[in-house]
C-alpha cells in the first residue's frame, strides 16, 4: 500500500497545478481582450 499515497500525491499536484493554470488563464483573457477586441473585433475567445 506504499503506492497509494504516491497516486495522491500526484493527483493532488495535478489539481493544484491545473487550478493554477485556470486562474493564469482567466488572467490572461482578461488583460488580453481588449487587445483582441482592438485588432479582431469579429472574433471570440472560447473555450
Amino acid at each position: 500500500m506504499d503506492y497509494l499515497g504516491y497516486i495522491i500525491g500526484i493527483i493532488v499536484t495535478f489539481v493544484i497545478g491545473f487550478l493554477a493554470l485556470e486562474t493564469r488563464l482567466i488572467k490572461m483573457e482578461n488583460t488580453t481582450e481588449t487587445n483582441t477586441k482592438k485588432y479582431f473585433p469579429e472574433s471570440r475567445t472560447t473555450r
